[in-house]
């Protein structure tokens, strides 16, 4: 019966997920009012993920992967290769839009990070209620000029449960 349960959100999930594109277009261009023309201009420095809940029990985790991989050509002993990070801004926000978690991190190409809010620490002294309404936001901090060595970023935001650790949703960021 779960794993009939579980299929069924999985495509339910999907569904949704061909369906969000255009209000996540108007988000996207919201934001990027709010950055510098030249942040703007970049593309992919920014991905918001829409409201979810969080309930007693549970765990939010913002995941984010480099997927640039290190060069794998064999070197002679003069040459160098610099392996460039990507430096990420990990954000969890109430439904205020209040920060209640954050973190910056660099992620070297083929590596990734992530910021876990428990469901204890995302509600304010004094909540009483079950469940709270939670959304993340991932924003590329700095990244290369040289157009071959950007950052090539991609997001997933999953609750799970904090006793066992299994995870009952993942949320993908959606392609660009």
């Amino acid at each position: 019966m779960k794993r009939g349960i579980t299929v069924t959100m999985l495509i339910a999930m999907a569904l949704v997920a061909t369906a969000v594109p255009v209000s996540r277009e108007t988000l996207r261009a919201s934001a990027q009012q709010e950055e510098s023309a030249e942040v703007a201009a970049r593309g992919r420095d920014l991905t918001v993920f829409g409201m979810i809940g969080l309930a007693r029990g549970q765990t939010a985790r913002l995941n984010v992967v480099n997927l640039r991989s290190a060069p794998t050509v064999e070197l002679t002993p003069d040459q160098v290769v610099t392996l460039v990070p990507c430096s990420i801004r990990l954000r969890f926000v109430d439904q205020r839009g209040i920060t209640i978690a954050r973190s910056v991190e660099s992620i070297m190409p083929g590596t990734g990070a992530f910021l876990d809010l428990p469901f204890a620490e995302a509600t304010p002294r004094g909540f009483e209620g079950k469940r709270i309404e939670i959304r993340a936001i991932v924003r590329a901090l700095s990244r290369p000029e040289d157009e071959r060595r950007r950052c090539a970023t991609i997001a997933t935001l999953e609750i799970f449960d904090t006793e066992t650790g299994r995870t009952s949703v993942i949320y993908p960021e959606l392609p660009r």
